[in-house]
């Protein structure tokens, strides 16, 4: 390990297997200090030789015991901008306090052999001290490893390494869940349910809350892998019976529930809920749900169980004002840009209709949407062909292609203004998202994502919402809507709305910007486990679990 002795109080250690100009690399971490200082210990974000995420730190799978990374095989888009405290980095590169470094010697020369890195991560934190990572400074490592191509003798002297560090640290790592509690869900597949599992679980695991996890759909391995290595982890142990169980997914769904403590966690997107959901639901101890409409939607509907809003959230890692933007491939000015699932719920007749009548050729505007299709076989590009065009309107761009998920945010900043004239959300996360981005949204002004569009009474600065009229839902889009009422958006007011933001562009932004903040510090996935931290010790306290 090279060893160097950088500002006063701190010492950097960078192995042989980091490539680059030390002096760079020296350079770009004394820019990166001033905002990470204190720390015990801070390390970089590694990148692979392709210049793709290693490691921005991590941590360790509940029940393989792995030193798992965040952000692996993803490009660098400026994820994890804000100094972060984890549980694991790897050590190929790091600073360390002088007080830490002298309770820490002597310092292993860190090889390929990554439990030897765990080993170190986990004795920086029996003595009391904690790791920071940075993505401000970035260094790459060549020694990349994969299974699939390494020999034999790697691989059997890999796992040698793994079956040491268990035997030493199984106790400690297992020391650090509580609550145990079982989630039955799906979280392997595109959607609104699995994207909510797999944000909320991850964020109850990173918080010390020992979750089991039972596909909804069958067994475990019937599920697709869902690209996390802390979720898939979970898939290792479906826990017990015995155990408070929660059943995330559509009402009818939560009859699988077979906890010992039973609860539905479901919601709705219109102002009821059908009548076996009903009866479902109270089959429940309890029912949770995604926000104040939705529970006043079910117990309008006559559940007569406690109905809880756990709500949902925007992770600010990954959606902030900093996030690289996606390449711009319009020549227009001016991105309007809309998000959904295609159907009407979404309001997309309304969308076109008003984008068509007020924009022209003449406007340096675009619409562009981002659309995935409702059901199997679905042709989008068929369904807007339907929709009414007249000549001479401003362009719009149907984009139904699938991106991953940790892109998305770049969807976001690289636009003007998000529109959503929505006919009715159960929780609606793209309004979230596009602000916490720091970008306007104009959305309809019903149902759940009014709940953290309006602060004191008033819409968040960068908000604007589209005048409705309630009335009966009309048959299309979903079986579960029927005899209830969503919300019509008035066209024309969307017009107007639009119009507006275009015009005034720059007093919207600083407006969006503002509320970006408050969005990513109260509305994010960490709230919403904390409230299901804070149920779950109260059920625990009255010896209901």
């Amino acid at each position: 390990m090279e060893k160097y002795k950088i500002r006063k109080g701190y010492t950097c250690f960078i192995a042989n297997s980091i490539f680059g100009d030390r002096k760079r690399i020296l350079r770009m971490l004394d820019n990166a200090l001033d905002e990470c200082i204190p720390f015990d210990i801070l390390c970089p974000t590694f990148l692979d030789p392709k210049g793709l995420i290693f490691y921005c730190g991590g941590g360790f799978t509940p029940n393989e015991k792995i030193p798992y990374p965040e952000g692996q095989g993803e490009m660098f888009i400026n994820q994890y901008p804000v100094p972060r405290e984890v549980e694991f980095s790897p050590f190929w590169a790091f600073v360390i306090s002088d007080e830490a470094l002298k309770k820490l010697k002597p310092i292993p020369r860190f090889d390929r052999d990554i439990f030897l890195h765990a080993d170190f991560a986990l004795t920086v934190q029996k003595k009391g001290f904690k790791i920071k990572v940075t993505n401000k400074w970035r260094v790459k490592y060549k020694d990349v490893y994969n299974i699939a191509r390494e020999n034999k003798k790697w691989i059997k002297k890999l796992t040698n390494f793994r079956d040491k560090f268990l035997n030493k640290w199984t106790r400690f790592l297992d020391n650090r869940w509580d609550f145990p509690i079982m989630f039955h869900t799906h979280t392997g597949y595109p959607g609104g349910y699995n994207m909510h599992a797999r944000c909320l679980l991850k964020a109850l695991a990173n918080k010390g809350v020992r979750i089991y996890y039972k596909f909804i759909g069958g067994c475990n391995d019937d599920e697709p892998l869902s690209n996390d290595f802390l979720i898939d982890d979970l898939r290792c142990d479906m826990g017990s019976m015995r155990m408070p169980q929660v059943t995330l997914s559509t009402g009818l769904n939560c009859f699988s529930n077979s906890g010992k403590y039973k609860i539905g966690f479901t919601t709705t997107e219109v102002d009821g809920i059908p009548q076996d959901w009903v009866k479902v639901l109270n089959e429940m101890n309890e029912v949770w749900t995604t926000s104040e409409f939705a529970k006043q939607s079910i117990k309008r509907s006559g559940v007569k169980r406690s109905v809880l809003n756990m709500r949902e959230g925007v992770d600010p890692n990954y959606f902030h004002p900093d996030i690289k933007p996606f390449k711009r491939n319009v020549k227009q000015k001016f991105i309007f840009l809309s998000n959904f699932a295609w159907g009407r719920r979404k309001g997309v007749d309304i969308l076109f209709k008003a984008f068509e009548q007020e924009f022209s050729r003449k406007n340096d505007v675009v619409l562009i949407i981002k659309a995935l299709p409702s059901y199997y076989g679905e042709d989008i590009k068929k369904e807007a062909k339907k929709l009414y065009y007249r000549k001479g309107q401003a362009p719009i761009i149907i984009w139904d292609a699938t991106i991953p998920p940790y892109l998305l945010g770049g969807l976001y900043t690289v636009s003007s203004c998000f529109v959503f004239p929505t006919r009715g959300e159960g929780f609606g996360i793209p309004p979230l998202e596009a602000l916490a981005c720091g970008v306007p949204v104009i959305t309809t002004g019903y149902s759940a994502q009014t709940e953290y569009l309006i602060k004191n009474g008033k819409p968040l600065p960068g908000v604007e919402f589209i005048n409705y009229k309630i009335k009966k839902f009309d048959g299309s889009d979903s079986v579960y809507y029927d005899g209830f009422n969503w919300a019509i958006p008035d066209v024309n007011h969307l017009r107007k709305l639009m119009r507006k933001v275009y015009n005034n562009y720059e007093e919207y932004k600083k407006g969006a910007m503002e509320s970006s903040e408050y969005i990513r510090k109260e509305w994010t996935w960490d709230k919403c486990a904390d409230l299901v931290i804070k149920r779950i010790k109260k059920l625990k306290m009255a010896g209901k679990i």
